[in-house]
């Protein structure tokens, strides 16, 4: 979908970081993909938001590991919304995943 690519292209990420952003965000998709609705309007919607999610968490600091990226974003995807942007910041994910350190290494 090209809005995804231009999300992602449009990104500040030296290629490294790049290459394991898109790899996250092709692994969380996986998971989302089939709760999502099937209206070509829902499906945008949620990549748009799976999307941000995870340029958030890169952008926080949270690089160079895809699995704990995917599984960050993931989990701010099936959380509730919270906050003005409906997210828990990307900020505030990170520090999770930090405190999970013995069993994530970013």
């Amino acid at each position: 979908m090209p809005k995804i690519r231009t999300l992602f292209i449009g990104a500040s990420f030296d290629p490294g970081t790049l290459g394991t952003v898109c790899k996250a965000f092709d692994a969380a998709w996986g998971h989302v993909a089939p709760g999502v609705s099937t209206s070509s309007d829902g499906i945008e919607a949620a990549r748009t938001k799976l999307a941000n999610i995870i340029l958030g968490l890169a952008s926080e600091g949270a690089r160079r590991d895809v699995e704990a990226l995917t599984k960050a974003a993931l989990d701010l995807m099936s959380e509730p919304p919270r906050g003005q942007d409906g997210l828990r910041s990307a900020a505030t994910m990170v520090e999770k995943m930090r405190g999970s350190a013995d069993d994530i290494t970013l």
